[in-house]
C-alpha cells in the first residue's frame, strides 16, 4: 500500500513538475500570474471534495487532519510546489542535460503506465459515473473490464515529450555554437 501510495504521489509530481515546466517556457513574461492562476483553479476546483468518506456529526480531531489538512498537504506540496519549480525552472534559459532529463521522463513514464488504470478509474468513480460494461465476469473494477479512458495516461505524458524535445534542442544547438 505505501509503495502504491508513493508511487501515485511521485507521479502526482512528475506530471506537476512537467505541466509547470511548459508554463514556464511558453509564457515567460506572464509567469507568476500564470502560476498564480493555476493555484487558483486548484484549490477551487477541488475545495470541499473528499472522496474517502462522509463528514461526522461532531468531528474530532483526527477527522480535521484527515479531511481537511492532510488534502490541503497534498494539494501544497505534491501539485503546486513542483508547478512552481518547474515553472521557474521553465522560465530560466540554461538548458537542461539531456540524459537526466530522459532519465526521468523515462521514470515518469513507468510510475504512468503502473497507475494507468488508477488515473482512469479516478476519473470515472470520482464523477460517479459507473462505467457501461462490468465485463466478462460481471464485477466492476477487475482486470477483464473495458478501458475506454486509456488515452488519459498519453495526454497526461505530454508535457514530459515537450521537455525531452526542449532538452534535446537545447543540446542540438549547444553542439552546432561549439563546431562554429
Amino acid at each position: 500500500m505505501a509503495v502504491w501510495l508513493g508511487a501515485g504521489w511521485l507521479a502526482l509530481i512528475g506530471w506537476s513538475w512537467t505541466s509547470g515546466f511548459v508554463v514556464g517556457r511558453l509564457s515567460r513574461r506572464t509567469l507568476w500570474l500564470t502560476v498564480a492562476f493555476f493555484a487558483l483553479v486548484v484549490f477551487a476546483a477541488t475545495l470541499g471534495t473528499v472522496s474517502v468518506g462522509q463528514r461526522t456529526a461532531n468531528p474530532s480531531l483526527k477527522y480535521h487532519v484527515v479531511f481537511v489538512v492532510f488534502p490541503r498537504f497534498v494539494r501544497t506540496f505534491l501539485v503546486l510546489l513542483p508547478m512552481a519549480w518547474g515553472a521557474y525552472s521553465g522560465s530560466r534559459h540554461s538548458p537542461l542535460s539531456l540524459g537526466p532529463t530522459v532519465l526521468g521522463v523515462i521514470a515518469l513514464a513507468g510510475v504512468t503506465f503502473v497507475l494507468s488504470q488508477s488515473l482512469e478509474r479516478s476519473i470515472v468513480f470520482g464523477r460517479g459515473l459507473v462505467p457501461p460494461d462490468p465485463g466478462p465476469d460481471g464485477f466492476f473494477i477487475s482486470a477483464d473490464d473495458p478501458r475506454p479512458w486509456w488515452p488519459l495516461s498519453l495526454l497526461m505524458m505530454w508535457p514530459a515529450a515537450y521537455v525531452v524535445a526542449v532538452a534535446a534542442s537545447d543540446r542540438w544547438r549547444n553542439r552546432i555554437a561549439a563546431v562554429r
